[in-house]
């Protein structure tokens, strides 16, 4: 993940805390910060299930190479690595998310546009949406890889994707 996105969001936002009382005079566009937002928002949840899924086929080839030679021990330790790696990231995605989304929405209602806070929120909803159901997807296609591998449940997982 980088940092500038949230860094460059964090200014952005500081920034507009800063000229909040000339807002009104300069017409400071807060359809421009949602929409840079929400653009942010989207390419991050983008980014993060293209890796999750990318993660997934390479640990699947991986683990059907070892079974395929054999070694069914190094699978099972392929495949939780892989199992714990898609969560790790995911959730860093979707922590990165949730900051870049409570940042922007404060701007927004500090500049009272509480109905682009609102939108910008639903657009966040999603994007966190998106990005648990790929790590469950990935999750998925490892486990099927390896049937009999010892890692959370998709059951276990279901809480985590709903929010």
């Amino acid at each position: 993940m980088k940092r500038t996105t949230g860094l460059s969001l964090a200014l952005v936002a500081l920034a507009c805390l800063w000229l909040a009382p000339a807002a009104q005079a300069n017409h400071i566009n807060a359809e421009d910060i949602a929409t840079h937002c929400a653009n942010a928002v989207n390419r991050l949840a983008d980014r993060c299930a293209s890796v999750n899924e990318r993660t997934a086929a390479y640990c699947v080839k991986r683990i059907e190479r070892l079974l395929e030679n054999g070694h069914r021990d190094a699978a099972h330790r392929v495949a939780r690595r892989c199992v714990r790696l898609i969560n790790r990231r995911s959730n860093a995605c979707v922590e990165h998310i949730r900051i870049i989304c409570r940042e922007c929405i404060y701007v927004l209602k500090v500049l009272g546009h509480p109905e682009l806070a609102d939108r910008l929120e639903g657009i966040c909803a999603e994007n966190v949406k998106k990005v648990r159901r790929s790590q469950a997807d990935a999750i998925l296609k490892v486990r099927h890889a390896l049937p009999n591998i010892d890692v959370a449940p998709v059951a276990a997982i279901a809480p985590v994707i709903a929010g």
